[in-house]
Parts: C-alpha cells; sequence; structure tokens
C-alpha cells in the first residue's frame, strides 16, 4: 500500500492507494470518522459493480448504510440531483458525524461532495474513485462542484474528503474510453509539471498504471499544498480546460466525451500559445502527436462565436481578461493574459 498524506491549510487528507482495497474499506473508513452511519453515494453503473462489496465491507466494520443510485453520466451533476441527495440525507437522519462515501468517478464525487460539504454546514466524507480519471485526480484537492445548463462546474466549493481509497484493480474491466479520458489527463499533468512523464508518453504505448496512478497524485499534491483555492500555481493545472470546457458544453456533455473536449482544448490552445509567440511550433507539434498517438482528437469543428460564448463563463476570466494557461517548455506552464477582444480574434484564426 502507498500512502499519500496531503496537507490543505489546517486540514489533512490521506490517500491510501492499493489493489484490492476496495474489499477493505469498512475497516478503513472506520479509522478516518467518528460516526457508524454511511450513506454511499454512486451511480447506476457503479452501484452494480461495487455497491454490494462496499455496502458489505462497511456492514461487517460495524456500519449501518444506505445506497443511492444516481443515473450515469454528467448530467447527474445538477441542481435537482443535489436536492435529492439534501432529501434522502434528512430521511435517514444524518449527524454531522456521520460519513458521504462517494463511489464513482468525478460526477460522483463532485456531487456527493456538494451535498457533503453543504449538508448540516458540512459531513464527512470519503471518496472511492473507480474511474482512470478520478482516480488521477478528482477527489485529491477538495474541489467540487454541479454544473448549471450554462455550463459546466459554475457552482461549486472547496471541501476536504477525510480520506481517498484508490483502487487501481477497479480499472481492470474500464471501457477504452474510459482509458482515452484518463490518457488526456495523464496528458495534461505531464505537459505542465512533469515533462519526463511526457517524455513517457511520447515513446510508451503500454503504460503501467498503477504507477502512473501514484506519480500524478503525488505531483498535484506538490501543487494543492502551496495553493488551496486556485489563486496561484494551481491555475496551472487548468491546462486546456478552457476551451476543452467549452468543447464539453457544446458535445452536450455526452458520455465519455471528457477526455477528447480536454485533448482537443490542449491541442488548440498549444496553437494560440504558438501565435502568440510563447509556445514553440515544435511543442505544439510534440503535443499533437502524443495526442493522436493515444488515439485522442486534436480539434473540434464548432465556431469562434460558440467556443467564445461558453468561455466567457470560464472561471479563469476576470472581467475583460482571459488567463490562458500557455507552455514556454513541457513542465515550463506560464499564465499568460489576453482581452477578450484577443482572445476571439485567436479563435477565429484557429
Amino acid at each position: 500500500m502507498t500512502t499519500l498524506q496531503v496537507q490543505m491549510g489546517k486540514e489533512t487528507c490521506e490517500i491510501l492507494i492499493s489493489s484490492g482495497i476496495l474489499r477493505d474499506c469498512g475497516q478503513q473508513i472506520g479509522r478516518a470518522v467518528r460516526g457508524r452511519c454511511a450513506v454511499v453515494v454512486t451511480d447506476s453503473n457503479c452501484k452494480t459493480l461495487f455497491g454490494d462489496i462496499v455496502m458489505q465491507s462497511l456492514q461487517e466494520a460495524g456500519f449501518s448504510t444506505a445506497i443511492i443510485a444516481l443515473p450515469a453520466g454528467e448530467t447527474t451533476k445538477s441542481i435537482p440531483m443535489l436536492s435529492t441527495l439534501y432529501t434522502v440525507f434528512a430521511n435517514m437522519g444524518l449527524s454531522s458525524v456521520d460519513v458521504v462515501v462517494a463511489l464513482g468517478g468525478g460526477v460522483i464525487f463532485d456531487l456527493a461532495g456538494m451535498a457533503a460539504a453543504t449538508y448540516q454546514a458540512g459531513l464527512p466524507m470519503v471518496a472511492i474513485p473507480t474511474t482512470l480519471v478520478s482516480q488521477l485526480s478528482s477527489p485529491v484537492g477538495g474541489k467540487v462542484s454541479i454544473d448549471l445548463p450554462e455550463g459546466k462546474n459554475l457552482v461549486g466549493l472547496y471541501y476536504q474528503p477525510e480520506m481517498v481509497l484508490v483502487d487501481p484493480a477497479l480499472l481492470s474491466g474500464i471501457s477504452k474510453n474510459g482509458i482515452s479520458d484518463g490518457i488526456a489527463e495523464l496528458v495534461k499533468y505531464a505537459a505542465t509539471i512533469d515533462a519526463a512523464l511526457f517524455e513517457h508518453l511520447e515513446h510508451q504505448k503500454d503504460l503501467v498504471l498503477p504507477d502512473l496512478i501514484i506519480r500524478c497524485l503525488e505531483s498535484k499534491a506538490t501543487f494543492l499544498e502551496t495553493d488551496l483555492r486556485e489563486q496561484g500555481a494551481r491555475h496551472l493545472l487548468n491546462f486546456g480546460t478552457t476551451l476543452g470546457n467549452a468543447y464539453e458544453r457544446l458535445n452536450g456533455f455526452m458520455s465519455n466525451s471528457y477526455g477528447a473536449s480536454l485533448a482537443a482544448g490542449m491541442a488548440q490552445i498549444a496553437q494560440i500559445g504558438v501565435a502568440l509567440g510563447v509556445t514553440p511550433d515544435s511543442v505544439a507539434q510534440r503535443l499533437t502527436s502524443v495526442l493522436q498517438r493515444h488515439n485522442l482528437p486534436t480539434k473540434m469543428d464548432f465556431s469562434e462565436q460558440e467556443v467564445f460564448k461558453i468561455a466567457l463563463l470560464d472561471k479563469k476570466r476576470y472581467g475583460g481578461t482571459f488567463n490562458l494557461v500557455l507552455l514556454r517548455q513541457f513542465g515550463q506552464p506560464i499564465i499568460h493574459p489576453v482581452s477578450s477582444e484577443h482572445f476571439l480574434t485567436l479563435l477565429h484564426q484557429l
């Protein structure tokens, strides 16, 4: 077992990474919380695959349990579903020491985290990520959110889980699209904070996922401990998301569109970096090549007006300025401000 301690201000989040830890989740969660009532929030797919194992482990550890299975997909991350969780929590009589267990990918973590953070001013939460993307990043850093019809992650806050249990064995049956989503996330981290990892992705097609998960979590933890609320270095981890989130919204949050949208967003923002004289053309070409090597798209066919309208809601826009994350070199990201008018011109040039 690999154990990481992530210090977030005055709070510490323990991340345990071990194949097979799902079967011991009850014992591990019992160490982290005082209450002995646990509600598992998951989606219909994860309930079928992992629900019985988690519930049995919790019950063997002395928890009284309930499970809520929501529809799978990004559309679940909504105000109506958040209200549904509040109602279930109230009917169960959850107290402030009882625990919410988020079992699933980033959608479930974000929604369950929002509910845990705000119900009775905060319930303890434990995350059990089940997708490659979520095991690489989602539960680490305590950023939870829900979507609005106008855009992704527009309502959110920072709420640190008590514990994250990462079981790489859960990825054994993951779909090709699920792997592609995770590879896009790997490329993002490699391009921004781990140039050696980027070179590895350039030359290795068969990837050892458990090792890469540990490497990415360690890298992200380093950033998070110095910038809890995304006011400085953590902002650099948003490489590609200004366009990627817009593409995902324009794709209607289709299943497994995250990785494709992020990949295209990274490739296109690299081209903008070239146009601005910040990113060497060779860096943009290498980025495009590594995405294509792993069967990820490098552009999306939307008009600049469509993309710009959604990008105006991006959290990295301050007033009339977009703070773009661009690459000087791999492992050397910078924040480059451009005016809204200039950004629209750059989109048109793409």
